[in-house]
């Protein structure tokens, strides 16, 4: 395949490469109707930029690395396009990298971006370690947090309240009567975790009720590991009469257990899960869960990674967004 190149577009045009570099690169001292026919005639030829060479000349790769802990979950559809919304407006393209909450494949994600020189990260950490946090501030590349922090507290981090939201979400079945209330958490190593089970003690205090240690369990976010761990209870005698789950995604292998045990949900086991992704509404029962601004994170965290690479943010940011309690049939 015949590479084109700014020589060729040149000698078509019938000006120096000087000019057709100017017209490119949009630079502004070159003529109107020059430019435009520079412009059609490195279309007509198929002319791609070569980006290696232009990101060692400027030091800027015009790329940003999105590292997520889940791709296969759809709360993160939104959260992307939200980044992407901002930074393409700014002539960045992402990375996307998948840590599937496996730490040693956020380790991998992480020294992958580096090499590839990405201007800035955006990360959804596995776990508060101390290591990815030194590593990244090595690098000197602009990174913020979201939805999950490192132990060091000198990072910029975008995140939603979510001691609140499951808060909320207990709350809201006490007051329906509910006093054996099952917790399905997410990974101890993830801080959101510990903040929404924070949450979900706080609303059991407040209405005096006790904290069961045997009914709290920690479940990777994962649809199959909510219906293997509600299956696995359900087959032996239980007491609780609600579950509120760590995420959506858990809360509908839920759902599916307790269908498969000949159960009816709310009139036997209510149910609540959070983030409020598509399929929640679609369930079978649709599912009362707690919704987050997912767009606007992916949104915020953008603007802010933004600031940073221009040099603009010196102190750490940190900014938690507002959940809001959705209610449906499965309550």
């Amino acid at each position: 395949m015949l590479k084109i190149t700014q020589r060729m577009i040149a000698k078509e045009a019938g000006v120096s490469v000087n000019t057709v570099s100017r017209a490119l690169n949009n630079k502004p001292d070159i003529n109107p109707t020059t430019r435009r026919k520079i412009l059609k005639i490195a279309k007509e030829l198929g002319y791609v930029p070569n980006l290696l060479a232009k990101s060692l000349k400027s030091g800027e790769t015009k790329t940003i690395g999105v590292i997520v802990s889940n791709l296969f979950n759809p709360f993160f559809g939104p959260v992307v396009y939200g980044i992407d919304e901002k930074i393409r407006k700014k002539g960045y393209s992402i990375i996307i990298c998948n840590s599937d909450s496996d730490y040693k494949r956020e380790e991998e994600a992480i020294a992958t971006l580096v090499k590839k020189r990405v201007d800035g990260i955006l990360i959804t950490p596995v776990k508060r370690s101390s290591l990815d946090a030194s590593f990244l501030e090595k690098t000197k590349i602009p990174c913020v947090l979201m939805m999950s922090q490192f132990k060091a507290k000198n990072f910029d981090y975008v995140g939603f309240d979510d001691k609140m939201g499951t808060f909320l979400a207990t709350e809201h079945l006490i007051k329906k009567g509910h006093k054996k209330i099952l917790y399905l958490s997410g990974p101890p190593s993830f801080s959101l975790s510990q903040d929404r089970l924070i949450g979900y003690k706080r609303a059991l205090n407040k209405y005096g009720i006790k904290i069961e240690k045997s009914l709290i369990r920690s479940v990777t976010p994962k649809l199959e590991e909510g219906y293997k761990v509600v299956k696995e209870l359900l087959s032996k005698k239980f007491d609780f009469t609600a579950i509120v789950a760590f995420n959506d995604y858990i809360a509908l292998g839920a759902m599916k257990a307790i269908f498969e045990h000949n159960l009816k949900i709310p009139d036997d086991i209510a149910l609540v899960g959070h983030d409020d992704i598509e399929f929640a509404s679609l369930a079978t029962v649709p599912l009362t869960t707690v919704r987050l601004p997912k767009h606007l994170l992916g949104e915020k965290a953008a603007e802010i990674l933004l600031s940073k690479m221009k040099g603009q943010k010196k102190k750490a940011q940190h900014f938690l967004l507002k959940p809001e309690l959705v209610i449906r049939e499965s309550t």
